[in-house]
């Protein structure tokens, strides 16, 4: 089956956006066959956490958090399933329950979330870009891999892509194939 990415920027916007899908197109040959960039979207305000002590101040750095689940209703109510169309949302929010060090997030077969909050500045597209790549590995069907250099390896970190490389082993290559 082929598929459509449709990524979709949510409270900021981003200039490597159409990176990510012409790598994707790439990568993912003959799996992802187009991609669009979507308008900002804007989450409800009464999404949006406010850190409650000082810690959680220090922790998110007096930044805006959204609760997992919330944040996953509200996507999918916002995203009508299709089983052609893959969605990866990128937002700079800190996620509560995705974990500290956890940036992106398979919600389901189709959906996919990336957060770049806890991403290093210098190297934010990079790696965002490689995240994205790995989560929708995931949506066109690819496991996690051991290999070194592999954009599907475990645990994907931003730092694995600081290099800007983003590439599959022969396994996983050899996988669209069959």
């Amino acid at each position: 089956m082929s598929y459509r990415l449709v990524i979709q920027p949510v409270d900021y916007q981003y200039d490597f956006l159409q990176e990510i899908g012409k790598n994707a197109i790439i990568l993912f040959k003959p799996k992802i066959i187009s991609f669009e960039v979507l308008p900002i979207r804007i989450l409800p305000e009464h999404l949006l956490l406010k850190p409650a002590s000082f810690f959680g101040n220090l922790l998110t750095k007096g930044r805006r958090m959204v609760h997992l689940n919330d944040l996953k209703q509200e996507l999918k109510a916002d995203w009508k399933f299709n089983q052609k169309k893959v969605k990866l949302a990128i937002l700079p929010h800190f996620i509560v329950e995705f974990g500290y060090d956890m940036v992106g997030l398979n919600v389901e077969s189709n959906l996919s979330i990336i957060s770049t909050y806890g991403m290093e500045e210098k190297y934010l597209p990079q790696g965002c870009i490689g995240i994205g790549l790995h989560e929708i590995g995931h949506s066109v069907g690819l496991r996690h891999c051991k290999t070194k250099d592999c954009v599907m390896r475990t645990p994907s970190k931003p730092k694995n892509f600081q290099k800007g490389l983003y590439k599959l082993c022969e396994r996983h290559k050899e996988s669209f194939q069959n």
